[in-house]
């Protein structure tokens, strides 16, 4: 069974989200990397103390490592209902761990609230083209992790996608 969309653009589209988790069934997707690629840099900047928020988390193993590595306080967020479903049905007894759906262009949350924001790929999702519309979407991501994130706090953004621009104007790129 083919996952991708006939068109990248559908990346953008909840719709997508939704079909492509009900299809790819109980198996973990891994976008770019697992949590064995990742461990030396997450050990160097996500520690136990720290509030975590991940957006776009899918199905990925990442929060469920990070918790079972003693990093507790982590918040999830998908734009898939369909996956967040099931990510909170299999994370019940990871009982400190919260999954939301939730657009990273529109959080909930406070001002300040994270020590540590993550993204693996859902910034490239969105980045189909260089329109206005696209950009503009970005930005609102950008700004709304800028809101959420604690002064002296971490962005970790795991990304095929070059977007020193786009962080410059946000004051993320450290």
């Amino acid at each position: 069974m083919n996952l991708l969309p006939k068109a990248v653009e559908e990346f953008r589209d909840t719709s997508y989200w939704d079909k492509f988790f009900e299809n790819v069934g109980q198996e973990a997707f891994e976008w770019y990397s697992d949590y064995c690629d990742l461990e030396p840099v997450l050990n160097k900047y996500v520690k136990p103390k720290d509030s975590v928020l991940i957006i776009g988390c899918g199905n990925s193993r990442l929060s469920n490592d990070l918790y079972d590595s003693g990093i507790e306080n982590i918040h999830n967020i998908d734009i898939s209902e369909t996956v967040i479903n099931k990510m909170q049905k299999d994370n019940r007894r990871r009982n400190k761990m919260i999954y939301s759906t939730m657009d990273a262009r529109q959080m909930t949350y406070n001002d300040d609230q994270f020590s540590v924001v993550l993204d693996k790929g859902t910034i490239d999702a969105l980045m189909s083209n260089k329109s206005v519309q696209v950009l503009s979407d970005i930005d609102q991501i950008l700004t709304e992790v800028a809101r959420v994130i604690r002064s002296n706090g971490r962005f970790i953004c795991i990304s095929s996608t070059v977007l020193c621009d786009e962080l410059n104007e946000h004051d993320l790129e450290n």
